[in-house]
């Protein structure tokens, strides 16, 4: 696919990609550095990243590359310097760039584009999860240990290292918290909050789950909330019970009395409740589910209402021993008859389109984990955010464009239509219908 043209593509990236705004923060350039205005150098990132692109020097080629039809929409005049662009990056004000990322989702709520639930789940609901990047940060070696640790701290607050310095760098993570609106059939990213290297995603819950409620209380665009294991607490049950949401929270040995609790009454159980199988990658891949409303109100969690045991088992054709087989517990407090046991299992399904989906598409397709644009901690934190931009315009698209078989068509040739659509559209490929059928009335 070199080369061709997609007039829809065309008209989709030169509509979506204007849209990508970011509210005025303060510049940490010099003076020197202010030739190019920081909406420009942002947008020519995510224009890159849409494309399949990867890395500063490839953007630059890229911005060279397009054509006329599309720099007027995009806003790039010009060609954008690959070292610009570094530089602003690692400077860039994370907040602002986060607000671009909400501000966009808000956008697509406003235009109608989140209200649709898909009949893959029968509740609307959110999913958090977090993620971790490898970054490093440069040790100075003037400095001891302990001066470079605080120095470290510093300036790099979203970062949490792994040990000690190592040929002169000091390694660790970066780590955020996605907030994915998981009933959507393609998954939008809604938030990407920072986690302090100080705390974890269990200290960084209730500030994250504040952020929600502000941008999205009131709207009605989720009943529930479905968190990881690494935040199920009743402290957080109770914030979001409060909220006046119901919660479906992954149960692991975090919580050892609450799963001894839901262990007792699923385990010894061997009929199941609902049971559905479907073909992967040439093997039978069978979901079962057990439910039991005896933990319900159990000690202090009394807006429990049930428990859920989900078996997740892949087995070959050949063969009757599973080759995987792994079991998963919840802990919820939706109503007991609000879900059938069927509906059940497609929400627990669901629950991991923040990693199936998100965390997939940003590591495997827009390669963020082996090869991101630099390593520098502060960097890293704001192209993952514009990242889950580009993940949205992606994977909108992808969802309404079909193969010819009705199958979902495949990433790499979705990203090779935007490269080409971005280097060959010309100024009729990127105007509306109405607006080329306005320009033949008015010709003729």
């Amino acid at each position: 696919m070199k080369n061709v043209l997609d007039p829809h593509s065309a008209r989709y990236l030169a509509t979506e990609l204007p849209r990508v705004e970011f509210p005025r923060f303060r510049e940490k350039r010099s003076s020197k550095g202010l030739e190019r205005r920081y909406e420009e150098l942002l947008r020519g990132i995510v224009t890159a990243m849409v494309a399949g692109r990867r890395g500063f020097r490839n953007m630059e080629k890229l911005t060279y590359q397009l054509s006329s039809g599309m720099r007027c929409p995009l806003g790039l005049a010009e060609r954008i310097p690959d070292t610009t662009t570094r530089d602003f990056v690692i400077a860039a004000d994370e907040k602002g760039v986060r607000d671009g990322l909400r501000r966009y989702a808000k956008g697509l709520y406003h235009r109608g584009l989140l209200d649709d639930c898909g009949d893959h789940v029968a509740i609307k609901m959110i999913s958090l999860d977090g993620k971790y990047d490898r970054a490093r940060v440069r040790v100075n070696s003037k400095l001891n240990e302990r001066e470079n640790m605080r120095l470290i701290r510093q300036s790099y607050p979203y970062f949490q290292a792994d040990g000690e310095p190592r040929d002169g760098w000091l390694h660790g993570e970066v780590r955020t918290l996605s907030v994915v609106l998981a009933s959507s059939p393609y998954t939008p990213c809604l938030d990407c909050i920072p986690v302090r290297g100080t705390t974890n995603e269990m200290g960084t819950f209730k500030g994250a789950f504040e952020d929600v409620l502000k941008d999205w209380g009131g709207t009605g665009l989720f009943d529930a909330v479905c968190v990881d294991a690494g935040m199920v607490s009743l402290e957080h049950a109770g914030l979001v019970k409060a909220a006046g949401l119901d919660y479906v929270m992954a149960v692991k040995k975090g919580q050892p009395e609450l799963l001894g609790k839901l262990q007792k009454y699923l385990n010894p159980r061997t009929t199941s409740d609902a049971e559905n199988t479907e073909r992967y990658k040439g093997m039978n891949l069978t979901y079962r589910i057990w439910r039991t409303k005896e933990v319900a109100g159990w000690l202090e969690w009394k807006h429990l209402r049930q428990g859920v045991l989900v078996r997740r088992t892949l087995c070959p054709d050949d063969t009757e021993e599973p080759k995987q087989d792994e079991v998963r517990f919840y802990a919820s407090s939706v109503p007991w008859k609000r879900l059938s046991h069927e509906e059940w299992l497609r929400v627990t399904r669901s629950h991991w389109r923040v990693e199936n989906n998100l965390h997939w598409t940003t590591d495997m397709i827009l390669k963020e984990g082996k090869r991101p644009w630099l390593r520098d901690p502060h960097g890293m934190l704001v192209m993952s955010t514009l990242r889950r931009i580009a993940y949205n315009i992606i994977s909108r698209q992808r969802a309404r464009t079909l193969c010819p078989d009705d199958s979902l068509i495949p990433w790499k040739d979705l990203l090779e239509r935007f490269h080409d659509a971005l280097r060959l559209a010309g100024h009729e490929h990127v105007v509306s219908r109405r607006h080329r059928r306005w320009l033949k009335t008015q010709a003729a």
